[in-house]
C-alpha cells in the first residue's frame, strides 16, 4: 500500500492552491474577455495532459495526494471544456457556465489547499487497530519493597506475549499521539509505569501497592504541580491506572510529564496526552525522591 508522505502532501497542497488558483485566474480572464475559443482549446489541453499525469502517477505507485490533486484539476478542465458547446450548456442548468466553474474553482482551490495542509498536521490513522497487548506478572519472590512505615510489598517482573515495539507503532498510530508525545525510552517489559517511578525500572508493581506507597511516604495531593512531583491516573472507580513524574512546569500553567506505558516506552507528553483518562491529580511528599527501599531476600543455606 502507497504511503502518505509530507513531501507528497506538500505536492498536493501546490498543485491545488496555487496551480488551481492561477488556473481559475487564467480561465476567468479568457472567459471575461470572450475568448472562448482559446478558453476551450486549453481548458481540453490541460484536461489531457493533468489526466495522463495523473494516470501515470496512479500506475507508478506514487502517494494518492500526488495523482489525486491532479486528478482533480483534470475533471474541472474537463468539465469547463465540455461546457464551451452550447449543445451542452442548453442541457444544464445557466449556473454550470464556464465562468461559473472556475469562479468556484478560484474559492475551492485555496480552500482545499488549506483543509489538506491541516489534515497533514493530523496524526496518521493507523488501518487496522493493533490487537490487545497480552501482558501478566511474575513475582519476584527473591526481593520485596518496604515503605517509610515498615509495610513489605510484592515486586513483579512483567510477561509479554508478543512484540512490545511492534504494537507500541502500531497503538501510537491508532490514538493519534505520533505528534504529541515525546519517546525518552525503549519499550521494556520488566518493569511498568509505578515501577519505573518507585523502584528506578527494577520491577514492576501493582497499582494496589502504590496506594500503600502513597499513605506509607506522605505523599499528599497537591494543585499546583512542581517538577518532581508525581501524577496519579485513576479509573472511573478511584483506583490507580497509571503515575508519572512532573519533569517541568512553564509558567504555572503547562505541564509536562514522563511516564513509562506498561511494557512499553516512555514518553514526554502534555498530561491528557496519554491513554489512561483525564481523571488525574498531582501528590509531593517531603521526603527526597519516590524511590522505594528494596530488600534482598536472604538466600537459603
Amino acid at each position: 500500500m502507497d504511503q502518505s508522505s509530507p513531501a507528497a502532501g506538500l505536492v498536493a497542497v501546490c498543485v491545488l492552491g496555487i496551480g488551481g488558483s492561477v488556473a481559475a485566474l487564467a480561465f476567468l480572464w479568457l472567459e471575461l474577455r470572450r475568448r472562448f475559443h482559446q478558453a476551450r482549446t486549453l481548458s481540453g489541453a490541460l484536461a489531457l495532459v493533468l489526466g495522463l499525469g495523473s494516470a501515470v502517477s496512479f500506475f507508478a505507485g506514487q502517494p494518492a495526494e500526488i495523482w489525486g490533486a491532479s486528478a482533480a484539476l483534470a475533471s474541472v478542465c474537463a468539465t469547463a471544456f465540455v461546457l464551451h458547446f452550447s449543445s451542452v450548456r442548453k442541457a444544464i442548468a445557466w449556473f454550470a457556465s464556464p465562468t461559473a466553474v472556475w469562479g468556484i474553482v478560484l474559492v475551492a482551490a485555496p480552500a482545499s489547499a488549506i483543509l489538506l495542509a491541516w489534515s497533514l498536521n493530523q496524526a496518521d490513522e493507523c488501518p487496522i487497530p493493533p490487537a490487545p497487548l497480552l501482558v501478566d506478572r511474575e513475582e519476584v519472590p527473591q526481593f520485596h519493597l518496604v515503605t517509610d512505615a515498615g509495610r513489605r510489598l510484592p515486586v513483579y517482573n512483567l510477561i509479554v506475549a508478543q512484540s512490545a515495539t511492534e504494537f507500541e507503532e502500531a497503538f501510537i498510530a491508532e490514538r493519534h499521539f505520533a505528534c504529541r508525545v515525546i519517546r525518552t525510552g525503549d519499550p521494556d517489559p520488566t518493569h511498568n509505569c509505578h515501577g519505573w517511578v518507585f523502584t528506578q525500572g527494577r520491577f514492576a508493581l501493582r497499582p494496589e501497592d502504590v496506594e500503600e506507597i502513597l499513605a506509607d511516604n506522605h505523599y499528599e495531593k497537591v494543585t499546583d504541580p512542581q517538577p518532581g512531583d508525581l501524577i496519579i491516573y485513576r479509573n472511573l472507580d478511584g483506583q490507580i491506572e497509571h503515575t508519572g513524574l512532573v519533569r517541568s512546569v512553564i509558567a504555572g500553567e503547562i505541564v509536562l510529564i514522563e511516564s513509562k506505558w506498561g511494557p512499553l516506552g516512555r514518553f514526554l507528553h502534555a498530561p491528557e496526552d496519554q491513554p489512561y483518562g483525564t481523571d488525574y491529580a498531582y501528590y509531593r511528599s517531603p521526603r527526597p525522591g519516590h524511590l522505594v527501599t528494596i530488600v534482598e531476600e536472604p538466600r537459603s543455606p
